[in-house]
């Protein structure tokens, strides 16, 4: 089995707000550590982390993992692991860090 080049698309999809992390070449075990900031709009209600393995012609997904916002606003942060699914099974976690200010 070959090495992934993995990235995250991360979305606010009720506010139509998205970020990517970089691309992580040749690595099955990427660590990103990046900061991104979004203007959480009322309607947000959860955030959806798309783990993909880039590929100069299409890109395949690894698979999805999402977290509710009102997790983030009742505790005023989030530390986890967020399991990443595809087609009802786990296909790893990510480890995701959010602060509301």
């Amino acid at each position: 089995m070959g090495e992934s080049d993995p990235f995250v698309e991360i979305h606010l999809p009720n506010s139509r707000q998205q970020e990517w992390t970089n691309v992580v070449q040749d690595n099955r075990n990427p660590v990103w550590n990046q900061i991104f900031t979004f203007n959480v709009q009322p309607e947000d209600d959860l955030i959806i982390f798309y783990v993909q393995d880039y590929d100069i012609r299409k890109n395949d997904m690894i698979g999805t993992g999402t977290v509710e916002l009102k997790n983030v606003f009742d505790d005023g942060k989030f530390d986890e692991w967020v399991t990443i699914h595809a087609d009802g099974s786990s296909t790893g976690d990510i480890y995701v860090v959010m602060s509301i200010q």
